[in-house]
């Protein structure tokens, strides 16, 4: 591998910036796809997410643009708003010091009028995503006539979001010469047959260890029940200590419902999904970038194109239904050489799909059992313990000797003051008997859902599959109302003023509720976010006390008005 940037071909300037930002030594899609792109190829790189595919695309695309001529020169197109915005920010880092080069992020969820602008005054790197290009090619506020340089970054990202018909027309659009460069996490056959069609003669780059087979990736699966998700992913981030972390479902109510557990287990979590706005979106990724939440709930859709950097842990809450979201969902850990974990959560519905995606990665993952409240308190202990030990060896400070002197001389045991002082900050200890695993073992000892207590490779082993009895939510009255394990309570349906357009969260009425209400979450229902109001089902017979609790109150800096839909 290449030891350095500058056997590379790159210019000083781009080579003292990447010094800057203490980047010294390319990644292997960099090493490999830099060269190729500088002698001019046509380039086909499977590189996943967080390989440093930008700069392996970017650097080389700078090194041919001129600041001369203001027709845009290099295309990036980009499955989603957030890559784009992040690639532009990226490449406008090395051109900082260009006053006459510019870049333009276009895409949906922003005033077009601005992007016009800044097309009209001259932009040589346009970043965008396909259906805001299409959109200004078809206004003529795009042209692509001088077009030299094109990237699909993370195309089989958008032929699955089903931009494959755009993707066709904006490369159909383009009558110049050109290089181009795709980038994919998998060799799908839409890849291919994209390749063959639009890249010409092209080199092929594949750099090892890719995807979810990365050595540096440890993927367990724990069999659970559907109820137990929220409480199994709590115990998994206490018992391994995680700090930041990423979990995805297959369902935009999946995000809500397990950050709504979540939050009645007085875990922060927030939640990223296609129906939330654009600066709704921005606010959460800002605070689980700066670590205010320690969990981001997403789909498939709302995750394409987020970097975070120094995830912990990927937790499959639902397990994908396509082998290849497997791939992208577990590649946002272990990243940059760093050891990441996986997590899938997986009911006996699951075991055939479990399957399919160890074939797919070649990778067998290792079954976890349900971490006992015991073992967590242990985990701590043992933990802490070292933590202490390694305080102690190196402790030069003895200012407070004299305060143990004394208290020692007033016949107070410093063991036992020791044991106090410790007590307090490990908490109490957990009872032997362990309420969920005490349950889930009577679940499973009975009835048809017996069967579930097997492994995956125990049930392999028996050829049994069966179909999956999940005991979940039940439905309430209304069409979309459900209850949280309160199949005979009767529930209804109250309304508030305010909804995704005053940044509300379900988390922000449970807490609401309980708090004004003194109505735990536990006996509240299905909770509706809509654009400009809320609904949330909760008992028939607290219905009124609650509307009268809330009547006046503020949720997220706004008055809100409660009635009974």
């Amino acid at each position: 591998m290449t030891e350095n940037f500058q056997t590379l071909g790159l210019s000083p300037e781009f080579i003292q910036v990447l010094e800057e930002q203490q980047i010294t030594q390319p990644t292997q899609i960099q090493a490999k796809a830099i060269p190729a792109l500088m002698n001019g190829e046509n380039i086909l790189g499977l590189a996943a997410t967080g390989s440093g595919k930008t700069l392996a695309y970017g650097l080389p695309m700078l090194e041919k643009v001129s600041p001369l001529s203001n027709q845009t020169q290099a295309l990036v197109l980009c499955p989603t708003r957030e890559l784009a915005n992040q690639v532009a920010t990226e490449i406008r880092k090395f051109t900082k010091g260009s006053d006459n080069l510019y870049t333009t992020a276009v895409y949906g969820g922003e005033s077009i009028d601005r992007q016009i602008r800044q097309l009209r005054q001259g932009s040589q790197i346009v970043v965008g995503t396909p259906g805001r290009i299409i959109d200004h090619l078809n206004r003529g506020t795009l042209d692509l006539s001088g077009l030299e340089y094109l990237v699909l970054d993370e195309a089989d990202e958008m032929l699955s979001m089903g931009f494959e018909e755009d993707i066709r027309e904006i490369l159909d659009h383009v009558e110049s010469e050109h290089q181009v460069a795709l980038f994919s996490a998998t060799m799908s056959k839409p890849i291919v047959a994209i390749a063959a069609k639009y890249l010409g003669k092209y080199s092929k780059i594949e750099i090892e260890n890719s995807g979810a087979s990365k050595p540096d990736i440890t993927q367990y699966y724990v069999d659970v029940f559907s109820e137990d998700k929220a409480e199994v992913l709590l115990r998994l981030i206490k018992f391994h200590g995680l700090t930041r972390c990423m979990a995805f479902c297959n369902t935009k109510i999946g995000t809500d419902k397990l950050v709504q557990q979540l939050a009645e287990k007085g875990f922060p979590a927030e939640a990223i999904h296609g129906d939330m706005a654009q600066l709704q979106r921005t606010a959460v990724m800002r605070k689980f970038k700066t670590g205010q939440v320690p969990l981001l709930v997403a789909t498939d859709v709302a995750a394409r194109g987020i970097d975070v950097q120094d995830v912990d842990a990927v937790f499959n809450a639902d397990v994908p239904r396509d082998t290849e979201f497997y791939v992208h969902r577990i590649g946002r850990t272990g990243r940059a050489g760093k050891s990441g974990i996986s997590f899938a959560l997986a009911m006996k519905s699951d075991f055939r799909q479990i399957k399919s995606i160890e074939r797919f990665t070649g990778v067998t993952m290792e079954r976890l059992k349900i971490p006992s409240l015991q073992s967590i308190a242990l985990k701590h202990q043992s933990d802490f313990l070292q933590d202490l030990r390694v305080q102690a060896a190196g402790e030069k400070d003895l200012t407070w000797v004299t305060a143990v002197d004394q208290l020692e001389a007033e016949g107070f045991d410093p063991k036992t003051i020791l044991a106090g002082m410790i007590g307090k900050l490990m908490g109490p200890v957990p009872p032997s008997h362990d309420p969920l695993l005490d349950r889930v073992s009577r679940e499973r000892e009975k009835g048809p859902r017996s069967s579930e207590s097997s492994s995956f490779r125990e049930r392999e082993s028996r050829g049994g599959h069966g179909r999956e009895r999940e005991r979940d939510f039940q439905s309430s009255s209304g069409p979309r109302g459900k209850t949280f394990g309160k199949d005979s309570e009767k529930m209804v349906a109250i309304r508030f003023n305010l909804g995704r357009n005053a940044q509300i969260r379900p988390s922000d009425l449970v807490g609401a509720i309980a708090s004004e209400a003194n109505v735990s979450g536990k006996r509240l229902g299905y909770i509706g976010i809509q654009e400009k109001f809320s609904l949330v089902d909760v008992p028939a017979d607290l219905a009124n006390q609650i509307v009268k609790a809330m009547a006046g109150n503020v949720v997220r800096g706004k008055k809100v008005k409660v009635e009974i839909a």
